[in-house]
Parts: structure tokens; sequence; C-alpha cells
């Protein structure tokens, strides 16, 4: 397959495409077992606790998300039901096979979530984009088993809207481009504005409150209104249904399903030390995240590689998710399996380019499984994290460390010569005086 990406010098804006794998872990379970193709599937969470996918085969007997097992187990062996335990393992790696099969059609990959990925395929001619995304799709498919739709527009936010409109077209055959859609408006005003991406449920109570309903009423708003009213964030998304791409990658209140933290080293790494520091840090940043959305995590996943185009290094590249005894956001306890998945894939003599952390099987603090042993030692581990995350309000990122992460950060990226970042941090606005 080719690799040249050349921008079509008619179209100078920046496209989209959303990669969103169907039923995901149903559709990993039936990669394998052709048996449970075409039937009612549902997987557990960790401990066969409860529902957490469902095949719409399953959907359609009214098998509930969230409901627990034994309470439905009557019911789904009565309709004959085939029933799996969660296999992070398996969901990780033909994750990994997906988001790699991508990068084989884009030369900017972000991924989402598990079984997200936003890839950029502005060089593509406006009147191709279909067909390249059902280029996309057939390859995935093929390559990895799993089906996915793929959504396109000039933002993300309009492309995550697209990609929702796949089972609403029929003739659509999984894929949707809204660009230069001539039903764009009618798509937006049946959009309500409490489904568009990045809008929680209180912007969109308030934008309802002030009688704003469906995506195009939230485009269409006085631009004044919405930054007084919903900030900075509120009024990117409104930029963002206006075709513009204004909304920094992974940022979702709604969306909390995965807690991913990923960085490209500014030089390459060889040595398993720096990676170690590299995934510890990593590690904190993405429990201190856990921490803020109030939720613990039950597997952790972690991923390295090397950069593809040095052609001189030796190509190498491996991830492995590992199920945690129980759903912890102690930082230490998730540093300590972090570190025990990246020796398992580490590999002497290899020049590492990235390395990421992963926590998903995220569940509410409030409700989550704990392990049998963690109980009595939960509320000084409580204490300790509470303190931890004060110290860091009130003096900064960094004004705490492991030990096991450093001090040089040799690893980190190289920004040198980097420009503010005007969009997405709040400290490098662009300041503007009248």
């Amino acid at each position: 397959m080719g690799s040249s990406y050349v921008r079509h010098p008619r179209r100078e804006m920046k496209v989209y495409a959303l990669v969103d794998c169907n039923q995901f872990y149903v559709s990993c379970e039936r990669v394998f077992d052709a048996d449970a193709r075409g039937k009612p599937v549902v997987v557990l969470s960790n401990n066969d606790g409860c529902v957490i996918a469902r095949s719409p085969e399953a959907k359609a007997l009214n098998i509930e998300m969230g409901v627990p097992y034994f309470k439905a187990r009557d019911e789904m062996t009565r309709h004959g039901v085939r029933v799996f335990s969660s296999n992070y393992t398996l969901y990780g790696d033909l994750s990994e096979r997906v988001m790699n099969t991508l990068e084989h059609f884009s030369p900017a990959v972000e991924v989402y979530s598990i079984d997200e990925a936003f890839a950029e395929i502005g060089h593509v001619p406006t009147e191709e984009l279909w067909t390249y995304g059902q280029k996309i799709r057939q390859t995935i498919q093929q390559w990895t088993g799993i089906p996915v739709k793929v959504g396109i527009a000039t933002s993300r936010t309009l492309a995550k809207i697209a990609a929702d409109q796949v089972k609403k077209i029929p003739d659509s055959r999984g894929v949707v481009s809204l660009v230069d859609h001539p039903q764009l408006d009618e798509i937006l005003d049946q959009t309500p504005v409490g489904k568009v991406w990045g809008i929680g449920r209180g912007f969109a109570e308030t934008l309802r409150d002030a009688g704003f309903h469906t995506a195009k009423e939230l485009r269409d708003a006085p631009d004044g209104w919405v930054r007084k009213t919903l900030k900075v964030i509120g009024q990117r998304v409104a930029h963002e249904l206006q075709g513009e791409d204004r909304v920094e990658i992974g940022y979702d209140p709604e969306d909390s399903r995965m807690v991913m933290f990923t960085r490209s080293f500014g030089e390459g790494v060889t040595k398993l030390s720096d990676l170690e520091e590299a995934v510890t840090f990593y590690t904190t940043r993405a429990a201190h995240k856990l921490r803020e959305q109030k939720q613990v995590a039950g597997a952790l996943h972690v991923s390295v590689k090397t950069n593809k185009f040095r052609a001189q290094d030796q190509q190498y590249r491996n991830s492995i998710t590992l199920t945690l005894p129980g759903h912890t956001d102690h930082t230490p306890e998730l540093i300590h399996y972090a570190l025990e998945a990246l020796r398992k894939i580490y590999q002497e003599g290899i020049r590492y380019k990235k390395a990421g952390v992963t926590l998903y099987e995220l569940a509410p603090k409030s409700s989550a499984q704990r392990g049998l042993f963690q109980t009595d030692a939960l509320a000084k581990s409580d204490k300790l994290m509470q303190v931890m995350d004060q110290l860091t309000a009130q003096h900064g990122k960094g004004a705490l460390k492991y030990a096991k992460e450093g001090t040089e950060y040799s690893w980190q990226m190289k920004s040198e010569m980097r420009s503010p970042r005007y969009t997405t941090q709040w400290s490098e606005l662009l300041t503007v005086k009248a």
C-alpha cells in the first residue's frame, strides 16, 4: 500500500476520519469464536460482576448494560446468550492491531480510546473521501477481523456526529462523510445538544434552559454568548460544529471509559531504567487524573514502540494488558503493575521512541469492586493519595515525585523551539489588549 500523503491543492483544511470499532469487546470474542457470530453475546466485567458489552442480538433481548450477571443468568441461559468473561489481554492486543492498520492510511493517528481513533486524511480529495473510508473499513476488517464504522468531517466533533449517522443512513455501508454534505444542517438539527462530543450534562442543561436544544442551534449561537456562558471549552465545541479544528484530543468530560497517557521521547531510549522512569511518570499522571474523575481502574495497559521512520533501527512494538487484583486509584500500586508489565515486553538493544500507559475497566470509586486483601489498607491509601493531591494542587505538578520517576527526564519530548500553545493551554492563551 502506498504511503504518499500529498495534500490536495484545492483544499487546505484538515479532515478527520473517526474510526470506531463496532461492539469492540464482543467483536474481539467473535474473531476467534465463529459460533458466537450472529448470536446474542455479552461480556462481563472483572470477577464476572456485570454486563459491560453486548451484541445487537443481546440488546434486542433487553439485556441492560451494567446488569449484575447473577440477576440475569437465568434469562440469558433461556435465550441461549453466549457469555464471556472480560479478556483485556486480547482486547488490548486487537486494539493495537487496529490502530497499527490505521497508520497505513494516515500520517497522523490519534488514539482516543481502546476502540476509537482519529486519523487525519486531509491528503484525500473531497470527492474520494467516502471511497477512502470504505478502504479503511474493509482493510481493518480483513487484517484484524474487527468491524468498524467511519465518520469523516473537517473537525473531530463533526466526525463523531458523522460516525453516529452510520446506523441512521441505510445505504452508508459503514461510512459517512459530512464534508460538503448537502444535508449537514438537517443532520445537526436532528442531533440533540446533549449528544454533542464535549458537551457534558451541565453544559447541556444550561443550553436547554437558554433555548438551545440541537447541535445546529449551538453552532449558530452568538459567539460572545457561548464564550461568556460556556467558557473557552464550549466555544471550541461550537467552532468545531462550524467545521473548525479546535478541540484538543483527549478532552471529553462525558467519556471516561479510560485514562491514557502516552508520549514520544525527544531522543531514542534504549535503557530499561529510562523506560521505567517514563512509565512511572505516565502512570503517576494517569492515576492523578483517575482520582480527579473519582474513579478506580481494574485493568492496566502498557505499550512501547520504535520509530518507524528510522529504517536503520531494528523495528519493534509490543503491548501488554494486566487485570488488576481489584479496582484501585492508588498510585504506588498502579506503578508496581505498570513496571511489571513493562519488564515483560522490554527487549534489550532496541531504540524505543514512544511508550504509553492506559487505565481502563473504570468504575465509580464509590461502587467499585475491591480485592479481598485491599480493604484493610484502603483508608490509609486514600489518605495518602489525598495528601499528595492536595500538595500537587498547592505547588503544581512535579512538586512531589516518586523515586522511580528520576529527575533528569532525558526521555521527554523536546520543545526547545516550541511556540505558545495558544488553543490548548490556559497559561499560553493569546492575549489581546484593546
